[in-house]
């Protein structure tokens, strides 16, 4: 989302978009690459969302 890493960040983190395929994923549509904080921010979108 950010399009940099943290400065010090372990590297990337996968954050599965769709856990349908979990296990099976179409790396193109179900998986993206984020750093540590995008990764927290876009769970806490998604649990705000669905409370």
């Amino acid at each position: 989302m950010c399009g940099r890493l943290e400065k010090n960040s372990k590297g990337l983190q996968i954050h599965h978009i769709s856990y349908k395929n979990l296990g099976h994923e179409d790396v193109a549509n179900d998986l993206i690459c984020l750093c540590g904080r995008c990764h927290i921010l876009i769970h806490a979108y998604y649990n705000r969302k669905r409370a």
